[in-house]
């Protein structure tokens, strides 16, 4: 069945890329899992206790905690996938202003 899991018979593989904007930091991850079929499972990958995939199993809440506190500051999540080939996730996080922090002697 972990052959099943990932899509031509290929070992697991995640790729993450970095990119900087003018105000915010985009995170790419990409694998080459099983995939989604969008247009009957996109609303599900972000919905509260939805899942698209039976297995491996989990509660539905993860990526919609994710979305939700991207939004509350400024940032945004996106997916995109090919079934049986690949997904991927953009995260968007807003540039905030650093904080210096002072720490007490």
């Amino acid at each position: 069945a972990a052959e099943q899991q990932w899509s031509r018979n290929n070992a697991p593989q995640v790729h993450l890329r970095t990119q900087m904007g003018d105000d915010h930091i985009l995170l790419t991850v990409r694998d080459n899992g099983t995939g989604l079929n969008l247009p009957t499972d996109e609303e599900k990958v972000f919905g509260l206790f939805k899942r698209a995939h039976v297995e491996p199993p989990g509660s539905g809440i993860a990526l919609y905690s994710i979305r939700k506190t991207l939004e509350r500051y400024g940032g945004d999540i996106q997916v995109d996938s090919v079934l049986g080939e690949w997904t991927e996730f953009q995260i968007s996080f807003p540039k905030l202003p650093l904080v210096n922090v002072k720490e007490d002697a």
